[in-house]
């Protein structure tokens, strides 16, 4: 176990007692906590446990540095486990974490674990890569991307093989080159979803070194441009690169462009947007634009053409976190449909003398899809589901719905016959009431020629002014909703073929496994 610490007095105690209170056998933890010129008192805190816990803590002092990434190399040159763990000292762990995080790497001979995270303190961390367990993680699309902090499970041999360390010269960010290596050169990079391993603390007073309004792009392209030449030096261009690529602008990049930028002189907005214009001549190609979302596609346009006043209006439409970081699309300006594209009404869209593309505004796969399913019926005559759904920014039009089954592994589809109402209340709560949402029924009669073995996915096709969303039905269910038993062979809707409804895991969803 690894900790850099820096002025961080307060949070010694539950960092330690997260440590103490591990369930790993004490004789398989080393503790190396090393005090970065502290002056709060943290190296006298960490002096007084050492003295307790000698056998488990060992504490080196070292004169400031100015980043982690400093103590953290010199911890790994005493470092003797089999693997290591980075805990910073303000966060804490899980009682079970490192037994769990062990186990699993030594079960599938796993280099490089990521455990479960969750916030503290309103502090993000990456969600949809923790949404279930994965034993071999790809790099470019399963959202290890987003997770790039050192707080995760690593082989030592992998680190000392490869002699990964982290960049002195980065004051912030040196953790992202050392883990984009790290998961380029593992033989197996896993995903531990079912145990919140890791809480990530954002300081109640502040003081967090990689946040706040004072992490400009002088600090950022650093590390964001560090990278991107790992990926190139060790993978080249292609899929992990542009994974990368998006992953920055989508946090990095947009959080340059938050809040903290339309508070800056006018001066210093043209000389951080000259300076993210010049990553983006290196790096990005329009290739990317279609798979960001809109909220980053102006920012690009913008920077790209230097339009400061019409970026710093569009980031006002937005909402701040207490973090400082920008929250929501800007939706609520209203949406307008068109043509079978939905974009948001925000300023300069369709203003000749903005000069900013309707692509920069299309927000047709952000639109929000309320749906719920009510009953789940399986019977002698077939399938039948009902529920709810609802495009909340366009259901004042009315929302068209129709179910279908799409056979898992084929594109291979049979439409359920659909029967829908108006239903109040299906989507979120507008200005004068409970948006109108449509009720719906959808029935798979039996018969050997409906009825095709394998495993079936339910979608439902929603269309409210020609802008159509496809969405998995299941996830979003009345509470308790509980699903029919299956039928056998003897009983079931397609003769000799055996029926039966299930939610999947992780996500809930509704499926059904036919023969």
């Amino acid at each position: 176990m690894i900790t850099p610490v820096r002025d961080t007095c307060d949070y010694l105690d539950t960092w330690f007692s997260s440590l103490r209170g591990q369930t790993l056998p004490r004789e398989r933890l080393e503790v190396i906590a090393v005090d970065d010129g502290s002056t709060d008192g943290s190296g006298r805190a960490l002096d007084r446990i050492q003295r307790a816990y000698p056998e488990l803590v060992r504490v080196l002092h070292l004169p400031a540095s100015g980043g982690p990434a400093g103590p953290r190399n010199r911890a790994l040159e005493l470092a003797r486990g089999r693997y290591v763990f980075f805990l910073d000292s303000d966060d804490r762990l899980g009682p079970e974490a490192l037994e769990r995080l062990t186990g699993y790497a030594d079960r599938l001979e796993s280099d490089v674990v990521l455990g479960r995270m969750a916030g503290v303190n309103g502090r993000r961390v990456p969600k949809d890569v923790f949404r279930h367990s994965v034993e071999q993680a790809e790099i470019h699309n399963s959202g290890v991307l987003y997770a790039l902090t050192p707080a995760k499970l690593f082989r030592r041999e992998l680190i000392e093989r490869h002699r990964l360390r982290f960049r002195d010269e980065l004051r912030i960010g040196s953790d992202h080159p050392f883990v984009v290596e790290a998961y380029l050169r593992a033989r197996r990079v896993s995903v531990l979803a079912d145990y919140t391993c890791y809480y990530l603390v954002a300081r109640e007073r502040g003081g967090n070194i990689s946040l706040g309004d004072s992490v400009t792009s002088a600090l950022r392209l650093p590390y964001m441009r560090a990278s991107v030449e790992t990926v190139l030096r060790h993978a080249g261009p292609g899929p992990v690169l542009d994974a990368l690529l998006k992953r920055v602008l989508r946090v990095e990049f947009t959080d340059l462009l938050g809040p903290a930028f339309t508070r800056l002189a006018p001066e210093a907005q043209l000389a951080e947007m000259a300076a993210l214009r010049g990553y983006l001549d290196d790096w990005y190609h329009d290739a990317l634009g279609p798979e960001l979302p809109s909220w980053v596609r102006w920012r690009i346009h913008c920077v790209r053409e230097g339009k400061r006043a019409e970026l710093c209006a569009l980031i006002g439409t937005e909402t701040a976190d207490r973090l400082g970081f920008r929250s929501g699309n800007g939706a609520g300006a209203g949406v307008l449909a068109s043509a079978g594209r939905a974009y948001a009404r925000l300023p300069g869209f369709r203003d000749p003398g903005s000069g900013i593309p309707d692509s920069c505004y299309e927000v047709t796969r952000e639109l929000a899809v309320r749906h719920r399913l009510a009953d789940v019926a399986l019977d002698q005559d077939g399938l039948t589901v009902t529920g709810t759904a609802a495009l909340p920014a366009l259901a004042r039009a009315g929302t068209g719905v129709r179910v279908f089954a799409r056979r898992r592994g084929s594109r291979v589809t049979f439409p359920l016959h659909t029967v829908q109402t108006a239903a109040e209340g299906a989507g979120e709560a507008g200005e004068s009431g409970p948006v109108p949402g449509t009720a719906f029924r959808a029935r798979w009669g039996s018969g050997a020629d409906r009825w095709r073995p394998g495993i079936w996915d339910l979608f439902a096709v929603l269309d409210a002014e020609g802008v159509r969303r496809e969405v998995r039905l299941g996830s979003a269910r009345a509470p308790g909703l509980a699903l029919p038993g299956p039928r056998p062979p003897s009983e079931g809707p397609a003769g000799e073929l055996p029926v039966a409804c299930y939610w999947t895991d992780p996500y809930g969803n509704l499926s059904l496994r036919v023969g």
